[in-house]
C-alpha cells in the first residue's frame, strides 16, 4: 500500500516536470551553463563576466523557462544568497580582491560583484539542471556540506580572495550554511513547479494525506 503510494507521488511529479519540458538532456545542458559561467565569474573581468551572465539569462529564457513563476524563484533564492553571504562576509572570514584604480571590483555590500552573478545563475539551475535533487533532501544535504564549500574554496583561491583564520573554520561555516540553503531551495523550486500543476498539486496533497490515514491506522491497530 505504502509502496504503490509513493510510486503514484513520484508519477504525479514526473507528469510535472514534463510538462514544463524538463528533460535531462536539458538538464545536463543546463548544468554545464551554470559551470562555465562559475568558470568566467572567478577568472574574467567584471565585464565578461556581466556579458556571460546576460548571454545565460537569455539562453535561459530561450530554451529552458516555461512559466513565469521561475523568476520569482531566481529572485527569490539571488536574493537570499547575497544575503547570507553577506552576513557570513560581516565575520571579515574572508577578504576578497578589491582590484586596482584601472579597474576596481565593484561590491554588492560585502561580496563582490561575480560572486552575486554566481547566486543568480544558481538560482537558474534549481528547476532544470539540479532539479534531481528535490526528491533527495538529504543528498543535497550533504553536497551542500561536503562539495559546496570546496567550490567556494577554488573560487576564493582563483580570485586571489584571502582566507582570514584556519581554512577548515571557513569550510565548516560554508558547509553549515549549504547544508541548509541547498535542500531548502530545491524545496522552494517544486513548490513552484507543482503550483504551476494545480491537478498534480491537489493530487499529491490527497496522496499524502491518504498515506498518514494509513499510518495511522496500523499504529493504532498495532497499539
Amino acid at each position: 500500500m505504502l509502496i504503490s503510494q509513493n510510486k503514484a507521488m513520484q508519477a504525479q511529479r514526473g507528469s510535472a516536470r514534463t510538462m514544463l519540458g524538463i528533460k535531462p538532456g536539458g538538464m545536463a545542458l543546463n548544468a554545464l551553463l551554470f559551470h562555465a559561467l562559475w568558470v568566467v565569474c572567478v577568472v574574467a573581468t567584471e565585464s565578461q563576466t556581466l556579458l556571460a551572465l546576460g548571454i545565460v539569462i537569455v539562453l535561459h529564457q530561450l530554451f529552458f523557462v516555461s512559466m513565469k513563476r521561475e523568476w520569482l524563484l531566481i529572485a527569490l533564492v539571488s536574493i537570499i544568497g547575497i544575503s547570507l553571504d553577506n552576513l557570513i562576509l560581516n565575520t571579515q572570514i574572508i577578504q576578497f580582491n578589491t582590484g586596482t584604480s584601472e579597474a576596481p571590483v565593484h561590491f554588492i555590500g560585502r561580496i563582490p560583484l561575480w560572486l552575486a552573478c554566481l547566486w543568480v545563475g544558481f538560482s537558474m539551475t534549481l528547476m532544470h539542471g539540479f532539479y534531481w535533487l528535490a526528491t533527495k533532501p538529504f543528498l543535497s544535504a550533504a553536497l551542500g556540506l561536503l562539495v559546496v564549500p570546496v567550490t567556494y574554496y577554488t573560487g576564493a583561491r582563483l580570485s586571489d580572495a584571502v582566507i582570514v583564520g584556519p581554512t577548515w573554520h571557513y569550510l565548516l561555516r560554508e558547509g553549515l550554511l549549504w547544508a541548509a540553503v541547498l535542500p531548502l531551495s530545491m524545496q522552494l523550486a517544486k513548490l513552484i513547479e507543482l503550483s504551476n500543476s494545480p491537478a498534480s498539486f491537489k493530487a499529491i496533497g490527497i496522496q499524502r494525506l491518504q498515506l498518514l490515514r494509513s499510518t495511522l491506522t496500523k499504529k493504532r491497530a498495532s497499539s
